[in-house]
């Protein structure tokens, strides 16, 4: 889904790739192709038009202004190569030029242009400059992408026949002015369905499955409304697939570590990466229960704004179809401002639609990464510095440089990072990639905080907290005691930890490590208790999970006495939500149902023609291969659909096809 949020006006030619304050380009290599200024944070480049080949002056000011926005010697280039004199020949040969540079810049030119002949001259330069804007690691997250073009619009296949492309849109490329320029391309996407259902929340219900079903696939769908706002358009869908990740599995841990920055919930207060699974145990599409619960960390265009009577009539005048019209003009009198469409679809009062879901505020937060770095860096710090430990758009030097544009401290950012539940792992490449470290001697101090104030912080939460504090207070004498002998040093602490969390600071150059670690600020002790806790739930759901598939006597059993699964050891270890789970005596019923199912599966292995006697290995190495998330998602198909999970369990049916990215979540 696309939305777009206004671009701060200026003055001059149309930006480039956005660069560091007070940078400036480097021209001299470009003759009279090209003359540069800085205007603001950003370089822009101004072709000569002069210095074009003559096919230029032929084509439509979209065309022209599309081809000034490039880079001059691309430009050149593909109004140059093989482009024959006739005009529309040459217009789809401009075009092809420009989808094959597009395609050369990812990696094993795995990027698809769906059908290649409807892509004119104009969306084929934007495409270019979006993802030639994108950095390496960005393109490496995208490869296998296919963007598929739908318009109405009669294009020409290079050898003088028109023709429409499949597809039906309802506004024209043109079309991008007045009420529709201000509200974007959210409220064309809208348009493009609106004949389908009505009133408006309803068309929405219907989108978010055909949404997901794209990520899953890879596809963007571009119509001609969309169209109007290619650039903003391509650089948030592809947010959506830098997100996902390139691989054939969605990158579920970094969907889950990118929703603790707000704070994204379900309605039961369950941590949230915005999908749902259905009753029938398929993936039924964005989940539209969710909500942050941190609201001061986003990038949005304010959809409180009432809709006047001369608004609707005017951006009514803008679409073709008389149905299509009537339905708009009777949904319009219900719904006074897109707040109230939304509101409908999620169930909460939302200000702009990066606040409908942690999907949807990762591609608009993208977006702006690209797009409008500096209100990003000033509305949402700690997602710019999340986007580029991904990205690595910016190097640390031009972050500072954002930052204090922005009138932000890079370090209290990433300070308070250290404590909002991301795994060490993540702020490690978050630190990394920007140059950056924590406040050590705030961690100590934020850490005491949580020891005073929480009695229910888990054993091994307090652990580290109690390090952190420690380090941070210049304790020599604890810290020499616990790089000697961690259980003298915490005590009574140390034997309420499980034998894998002991594990954390069983050598000595571990402990050491740690507190070096904290005394640089790079090292944060709630972060790493986020870390331990992730690794042991996941080993012990890993070995459950392994002894279900080789323990005929275990099947038997829990299949025959569901009670019995609360009082296996390995379920101490699991996340509380999946604890919380257990204790529901309606789950442990299917749980029942789900390993009676997996026994049958099994016992008749031989017959599975696909595996065949091979499936329990088969099985425990797609097993080792699952995250957290995964696993955590597989244990709710387990309640809403026991004989699906099972299958999914035997590799019958693809995990990602049936939990989706998150599972529950």
């Amino acid at each position: 889904m696309s939305i777009n949020v206004n671009t701060p006006k200026t003055t001059g030619p149309i930006q480039t790739t956005p660069s560091a304050p007070g940078a400036t380009s480097d021209s001299s290599d470009l003759s009279g192709l090209v003359k540069s200024l800085s205007i603001g944070d950003q370089v822009h480049f101004q072709v000569d038009p002069n210095t074009l080949p003559s096919i230029f002056t032929q084509l439509t000011p979209r065309d022209q202004q599309a081809l000034l926005e490039l880079p001059p010697a691309v430009a050149q280039t593909v109004l140059s190569d093989n482009v024959p004199s006739n005009v529309d020949a040459a217009k789809y040969q401009i075009a092809q030029n420009l989808l094959e540079l597009s395609k050369s810049l990812v990696p094993g030119g795995s990027l698809t242009f769906n059908p290649p002949q409807a892509w004119g001259v104009a969306d084929a330069a934007i495409a270019y400059k979006v993802v030639n804007n994108m950095s390496y690691s960005d393109r490496q997250r995208i490869a296998g992408t296919t963007l598929d073009r739908k318009t109405t619009t009669l294009i020409n296949d290079g050898g003088g026949q028109s023709h429409a492309a499949d597809g039906k849109a309802d506004l024209t490329m043109e079309q991008g002015h007045g009420f529709l320029g201000r509200t974007g391309c959210y409220f064309a996407n809208l348009f493009e369905k609106w004949s389908l259902t009505a009133p408006l929340g309803l068309m929405l219900r219907d989108w978010f499955p055909h949404a997901l079903e794209n990520y899953h696939s890879r596809t963007i769908e571009i119509g001609d409304a969309q169209a109007s706002r290619m650039e903003q358009v391509l650089t948030h869908e592809f947010g959506h697939q830098v997100e996902f990740g390139p691989a054939a599995e969605p990158d579920l841990q970094l969907m889950s570590e990118w929703a603790k920055l707000s704070g994204w919930q379900d309605a039961k207060g369950n941590p949230a990466i915005g999908v749902e699974v259905g009753a029938s145990g398929d993936q039924s599409g964005l989940a539209a229960s969710v909500r942050p619960t941190k609201t001061d960390n986003f990038v949005y265009q304010d959809f409180t704004k009432e809709i006047t009577p001369q608004e609707v009539q005017a951006t009514a005048a803008q679409i073709p179809d008389p149905q299509l019209r009537a339905e708009f003009l009777q949904t319009a009198k219900i719904k006074k401002n897109l707040q109230a469409a939304i509101k409908e679809t999620v169930g909460a009062d939302v200000k702009g639609y990066s606040m409908a879901s942690p999907l949807e505020d990762f591609a608009e937060s993208y977006r702006a990464f690209y797009m409008d770095p500096a209100t990003l860096a000033k509305s949402a710090p700690d997602k710019f510095l999340f986007l580029n430990s991904i990205s690595k758009k910016y190097t640390p030097a031009q972050v500072q440089q954002y930052f204090k544009a922005a009138g932000q401290d890079p370090q209290a950012v990433a300070t308070k990072l250290a404590t909002t539940g991301l795994m060490q792992s993540t702020l490690d490449n978050i630190y990394k990639a920007n140059g950056l470290t924590a406040n050590a001697q705030a961690l100590g101090q934020a850490a005491a905080q949580s020891l005073n104030t929480d009695s229910k912080l888990p054993a091994i939460t307090q652990a580290f907290l109690t390090l952190q504090q420690k380090v941070s207070a210049g304790d020599l004498s604890f810290v020499s005691s616990f790089t000697k002998d961690p259980s003298k040093a915490l005590g009574d602490l140390w034997g309420k930890l499980s034998t894998a969390e002991k594990a954390q600071f069983s050598t000595e150059n571990q402990r050491v490590a740690l507190v070096q670690g904290m005394q640089t600020g790079k090292i944060s002790g709630a972060a790493m208790a986020s870390q331990t806790v992730s690794d042991t739930s996941k080993a012990a759901m890993q070995d459950f999970a392994q002894r279900l598939i080789t323990d005929g006597g275990l099947r038997s059993q829990l299949s025959g006495n569901p009670d019995a699964v609360l009082d296996d050891s390995a379920f101490q270890s699991f996340p509380p939500a999946l604890q919380k789970q257990f204790q529901d005596p309606a789950f442990r019923k299917n749980f029942a149902q789900f390993v009676g199912s997996l026994n049958g599966q099994l016992s008749g292995a031989s017959k599975l023609p696909f595996i065949g006697a091979d499936l329990v290995n088969h099985v425990g190495s797609q097993i080792s291969n699952w995250d957290n998330a995964t696993l955590s998602g597989a244990m709710t198909l387990v309640g809403k659909n026991p004989d699906t999970a099972a299958k999914v369990f035997t590799g019958q049916v693809s995990a990602v096809q049936e939990l989706g990215p998150g599972g529950g979540g």
